[in-house]
């Protein structure tokens, strides 16, 4: 269970990043994590009000080095942010969650190609978005309705949403 943290240990890691390292044999350290999340970007034309909450979202990952339970956190704040990105470039504000991705997709702003953690198929190019409009959504009400699961992935979330963002962003709106 989780308990709210004593004040004396705030400025401490969470224990369960050495029980990672342990099991994995990498070591983790803030550094590393600061780094990862240093380097992921968004380009110059996303709006402001989308850095800004990317940064709040990478923020909140640095903190997941002193409460490892914020991970889900993240997790679910990346499903928000690509969500609000596609309603910022469609306009569309009340728009559901899979028409703004079949939008995004119909409309070129997001491709297979466009993602570093996949691996692209030229002959399907277009695999990984077409499942996206049927799983993302069923991932961001999953993150948004709890979960005990734990594990160390916002990093890759991030990397996966600033991907969303920097396709949705470098195309010309429709």
């Amino acid at each position: 269970m989780e308990e709210f943290i004593k004040f004396s240990e705030i400025n401490k890691p969470d224990e369960r990043h050495a029980l990672l390292e342990q099991v994995t044999g990498t070591r983790f350290t803030l550094e590393c994590l600061y780094s990862a999340l240093d380097e992921i970007t968004l380009i110059a034309g996303v709006p402001e009000e989308i850095q800004s909450q990317f940064n709040v979202t990478k923020n909140l990952a640095i903190y997941t080095w002193y409460s490892y339970s914020l991970d889900p956190v993240v997790k679910l704040k990346t499903y928000i942010l690509i969500e609000h990105a596609l309603k910022v470039k469609t306009g569309k504000k009340k728009w559901p969650f899979p028409k703004l991705i079949k939008r995004a997709i119909r409309s070129g702003w997001v491709k297979d190609s466009g993602f570093r953690h996949i691996e692209y198929d030229e002959l399907n190019p277009d695999m990984y978005v077409e499942d996206m409009i049927e799983l993302l959504p069923i991932m961001r009400n999953a993150a948004a309705h709890g979960s005990n699961d734990l594990y160390q992935g916002a990093v890759l979330y991030i990397q996966i949403c600033a991907d969303w963002i920097n396709q949705i962003f470098s195309s010309k709106k429709e």
